[in-house]
């Protein structure tokens, strides 16, 4: 494998998983609705559960309202009453989603329910935490003879909807459970199963033990696992409509009911009217908190506990797929990268689905957000060294490797453009022409190689002594030039004597007799100084000042005037 590969893998790995760590909620909600999506689509290739049969919703509806013709809450004389008829089919456990506070207005409500209680002790009664943790429980007349049966309060994630909740209360040493949800007592209660001695809790594993029906276990799974915050997934067994819900009215008042509907049954008692705001967002829409017990009720029931795969496991499968990508994205044309990249990801949706068909569940929104960012990056990394090495390949046609300079060919290209501007706009513009004195005798005297040092490190002072602006180019052989866009004579002669003397004053090399020190002679052409017609004037000019400083003695700047001219 390609060690670039390797290594932008990992960072971009790193970087990533680094974000979603330090920003948990980063593109949360879309993670939520792929969830949402799961939970919908699984349904369709799913059978409902066996046990929906076995759960009857009596229901406070909008219709119930209207025809039994009472406002809320409704008496404890009502409940009685739909209590009373509820019992002539004798279900096998009630629950109610009510929780029945304090005393009535009218005390012979409570004496008539209260009588309507005894003796009957599959009647469940939940609790629910208020507001600062205040237990809500109802009166203690009803519950004495069956006890309070599990809090009813929701988990809300963070986008207000319902897909986890809580099993257990713990205790403070956070290793042995204090209570259990009303699901859990609903399914104890069908299966006349001691969840309070028979449950054992291991870390974030939580075990039914000894549970069997005729020596046969009649749960899919027999464990269920926690998050980190105590919680799990609801294994919804599908929208409101999979569930049969009797009106109350049509209890009450005998209208298309028969007792015999609730026989051997679990029968839930709630509102699903809007009017009391009992009615939540979940995978399958606004849900009435009774249906949503309902729900979590039949996954312990059949014991279709959703398990979530674990973190570390989640982060070196999308390592993994980043690094696949990267590989082959890395060595395929963009378009098949492209493909490669959507199949990949396809794949990985398809493969978590039918995870979550058999009860396994890992989201593959960041598999496939990963997928995404890996291609882009690939490609992009791919795109940046193309342009990368382009710029080292311009590099190497306009530079001058052995000075560092640019070449002859270029600068005769940025001569001409420079020459003209400077005639469009009337601004200065000048020329050095530099040669270094006497250097075919130091390449005789020590080698070219040592010649090579001399030009080598000339190149250097000079591109050191110019401007940024400016342009400094290897004409030929031992002869320097530099280009001074917008600069006036005074400035110019400053430059060229500036690298005259740091080129006099440096140690090329040592020799039998010392360092080695070299001169050079510079000739100036300036513009408007001198009026120049064409760009290879300018040159021929330059040239002729260079060829005056070489005739006056080396080792000196000569700017190009008409007294040149003449004497040329």
């Amino acid at each position: 494998m390609n060690k670039k590969c390797l290594f932008f893998s990992i960072a971009l790995f790193i970087t990533f998983a680094s974000i979603f760590y330090i920003f948990p909620n980063f593109l949360f909600p879309l993670e939520l609705r792929v969830c949402d999506s799961f939970f919908t689509s699984s349904k369709v290739f799913s059978h409902p559960s066996a046990h929906t049969k076995e759960v009857v919703v009596v229901a406070l509806d909008d219709v119930s309202t209207r025809r039994l013709n009472k406002r809320w809450p409704l008496s404890r004389a009502f409940f009685a009453e739909l209590l009373g008829k509820i019992y002539e089919g004798n279900p096998k456990t009630v629950f109610f989603d009510i929780i029945f506070a304090g005393d009535s207005e009218n005390p012979r409500d409570d004496e008539l329910f209260e009588d309507m209680v005894k003796g009957k002790d599959n009647i469940l009664f939940p609790y629910y935490f208020g507001r600062k943790n205040v237990q809500l429980v109802s009166k203690k007349a009803f519950t004495s003879k069956v006890g309070t049966a599990g809090y009813i309060n929701k988990l809300f994630d963070k986008d207000g909807a319902i897909r986890r909740f809580y099993p257990f209360i713990l205790n403070k040493d956070k290793t042995s459970i204090k209570d259990y949800t009303a699901e859990m007592y609903i399914f104890g209660k069908y299966y006349n199963y001691d969840i309070k001695k028979n449950i054992a809790l291991k870390g974030n594993k939580a075990c039914l033990n000894q549970f069997s029906l005729g020596g046969k276990s009649a749960l899919s799974k027999d464990c269920f696992y926690l998050r980190k915050d105590g919680s799990m997934l609801i294994n919804y067994n599908g929208p409101t409509s999979n569930f049969q819900i009797i009106p109350m009215f049509r209890v009450i008042l005998g209208e298309d009911f028969s007792p015999d509907l609730l026989n051997d049954k679990i029968v839930l008692i709630g509102e699903t009217s809007n009017i009391f705001h009992d009615t939540y967002d979940t995978p399958f829409g606004r849900m009435p908190g009774t249906l949503i017990i309902a729900n979590t009720a039949l996954m312990f029931l059949d014991g279709r506990f959703i398990s979530e795969i674990p973190d570390w496991l989640k982060w070196l499968i999308i390592f993994l797929v980043c690094l696949l990508i990267v590989f082959v994205c890395y060595n395929i044309p963009i378009i098949k990268g492209l493909f490669f990249t959507v199949s990949i990801a396809a794949i990985a949706v398809f493969v978590t689905f039918i995870l979550f068909l058999q009860d396994y569940y890992l989201n593959p929104f960041k598999i496939v957000l990963m997928c995404l960012v890996a291609y882009v990056c690939v490609n992009f990394y791919k795109y940046a060294a193309v342009v990368i090495e382009n710029m080292k390949l311009r590099k190497l046609s306009t530079v001058d490797e052995l000075t560092g300079l640019f070449v002859f060919r270029y600068f005769k290209i940025v001569l001409n453009h420079e020459f003209e501007k400077c005639l469009r706009y009337k601004t200065p513009l000048s020329l050095l022409m530099i040669d270094i004195d006497n250097f075919k005798k130091i390449n005789d005297t020590y080698g070219h190689q040592k010649g090579n040092v001399v030009l080598s490190k000339i190149g250097k002072i000079v591109s050191n002594s110019v401007r940024r602006s400016d342009f400094p180019a290897r004409y030929g052989g031992e002869e320097l030039s530099v280009l001074l866009p917008n600069s006036d004579i005074e400035g110019v002669k400053k430059c060229a004597e500036t690298i005259r003397s740091r080129i006099e004053n440096e140690d090329y090399f040592m020799t039998d007799t010392g360092p080695l020190k070299v001169t050079v002679s510079i000739g100036v052409a300036s513009f408007p100084m001198m009026d120049i017609p064409t760009a290879d004037d300018m040159v021929k000019l330059a040239d002729a000042a260079l060829y005056e400083a070489k005739k006056q003695g080396k080792n000196r700047v000569i700017v190009f005037s008409n007294e040149i001219s003449k004497e040329t």
